[in-house]
């Protein structure tokens, strides 16, 4: 959720996390989002590789669903790092 505050929460974004997991239960709801017509499903990960690893599982679900895929990483280890990182240096 550290993305969503650094982009200040865009109006046409669902930003939703899956808690440092990933369950069938979660592989399930992104199938559905991604279904959606015209959807851009962005993979905001960890610069590390789980993150590759979760990013990975995300592109192949964009594929399925035949939606736009994209991938941002933050400049540090994670969102929270990097939202901290900005507060810190302004």
């Amino acid at each position: 959720m550290s993305l969503a505050a650094l982009e200040s929460t865009r109006r046409d974004s669902l930003y939703v996390s899956t808690g440092g997991g990933w369950a069938p239960a979660t592989d399930a709801a992104i199938r559905l989002l991604a279904a959606r017509e015209g959807l851009l499903l962005v993979a905001a990960t960890d610069n590390n590789a789980q993150g590759d690893t979760y990013a990975v599982r995300l592109e192949a679900v964009a594929r399925e669903a035949s939606c736009g895929f994209e991938r941002l990483r933050p400049h540090e280890e994670d969102w929270n790092a990097e939202l901290k990182a900005r507060v810190k240096n302004g």
